[in-house]
């Protein structure tokens, strides 16, 4: 059987007020379930995630910096890194990216030279993503603290009326978008690699596309299955990066 394993979640996350949002906390225990019915052995682990500190100490700092003032970031001092992963496959780092997660201020994260040295990383996707579902982020986060909160308005300052991207925009929304480069970058920094997986993702079933959303939301038995499939193939198939910058401490 092939190895799986879950991670534990991060004890803090400023972005969902310290815990995962219901509907996405709800889909990853799902995805739990249907890989270990397709024969996938979940055991406990956790990779060594980035923080400032080393961020600070490191080569890409410059890089980070660059990006924190594309989002109109306030001052020198770079935000917190407070991040987590959903899985581990195959000795790989899983993130599984919702909605909220595409807008205008993650295509200005994309422009980064960072993502010429991580070819693995689905830059025109997610660039086609950010465009085409800008709409869906505002359903699920234009209000309360997936807009604004006073730790994101501290580093890219006072965000707009809830839903209005004009001008400012959200403080929120940046602090996420910068917090995804982060993690991309974390790949080049780290001896692991990480790997992006998006909602909107598509697979081929009975001759029909359907997206990831699709699979997730309807929790039709017969899909589990496919889903196993996709992920084992999407993952299985990335190597190792041997370019990381240095080894871990």
């Amino acid at each position: 059987m092939l190895e799986f394993k879950i991670l534990k979640l991060s004890k803090s996350y400023h972005l969902r007020q310290k815990k995962i949002p219901q509907r996405m906390a709800s889909t990853i225990d799902y995805l739990k379930e249907v890989f270990i019915e397709e024969g996938l052995i979940p055991v406990e682990g956790e990779f060594e995630k980035l923080n400032s500190e080393r961020l600070n100490d490191s080569p890409l700092r410059k890089a980070a910096l660059e990006v924190f003032e594309d989002l109109d970031g306030q001052g020198d001092e770079l935000p917190l890194i407070d991040y987590r992963f959903d899985f581990e496959l195959f000795g790989k780092a899983i993130i599984l990216d919702d909605d909220i997660h595409f807008n205008r201020y993650r295509t200005f994260t994309m422009r980064s030279s960072i993502y010429d040295m991580l070819p693995e990383f689905p830059r025109d996707n997610y660039r086609r993503y950010c465009r085409t579902y800008e709409t869906q982020c505002l359903k699920s986060a234009s209000n309360g603290a997936m807009w604004s909160t006073p730790f994101a308005e501290k580093y890219f300052g006072k965000s707009n009326d809830n839903g209005d991207l004009g001008l400012t925009g959200s403080s929120v929304w940046k602090y996420r978008a910068y917090i995804d480069f982060i993690v991309d970058m974390s790949a080049m920094i780290f001896d692991y690699k990480i790997y992006r997986i998006s909602i909107y993702d598509t697979l081929m079933i009975g001759g029909q596309i359907k997206t990831l959303k699709d699979l997730l939301s309807s929790r039709n038995p017969e899909n589990k299955k496919y889903l196993a499939s996709f992920f084992k193939k999407k993952i299985s198939a990335i190597t190792a990066n041997g370019d990381h910058l240095f080894k871990k401490k």
